[in-house]
């Protein structure tokens, strides 16, 4: 059940960063501020996210680069050029074939996406309520 919130959570942070690029040329994301802490905002969510995910979880979801937003992580600590190119590239291309991914894979893997909570943990029997 927490893969599939943590998957979700990635999915509308990627979703977020692909409206507030919208045609946004790099000059123009250096310049503005608001945009640009959003999207580290919007950054962290999705790299924390992804480095708590199980190692199942994203063997299972092989298309999506998670290498590369360990390393957009990585990059965004060191700060500087270096943040600010890993964010671009995070901007252009990892979050929005990310979102991608995060949408083609619900159809072909349902069970890993969907929301279903813990009858025990909440108190029921199972196969009752």
């Amino acid at each position: 059940m927490i893969e599939s919130l943590m998957l979700n959570l990635i999915r509308e942070s990627c979703m977020n960063i692909v409206i507030l690029a919208e045609n946004t040329e790099e000059a123009g994301f250096s310049r503005s501020i608001i945009t640009r802490e959003e999207i580290r905002t919007q950054l962290q969510t999705i790299t924390q996210t992804a480095a708590n995910l199980a190692a199942e979880t994203q063997r299972a979801l092989p298309k999506i680069d998670w290498a590369g937003w360990a390393e957009t992580s990585r990059r965004m600590q060191i700060g500087g050029n270096d943040e600010h190119d890993a964010m671009w590239s995070a901007v252009c291309m990892l979050a929005p074939a990310t979102l991608t991914w995060l949408r083609v894979y619900p159809k072909y893997q349902p069970d890993l996406f969907a929301f279903k909570p813990n009858a025990a943990a909440c108190g029921e029997e199972p196969g009752k309520g």
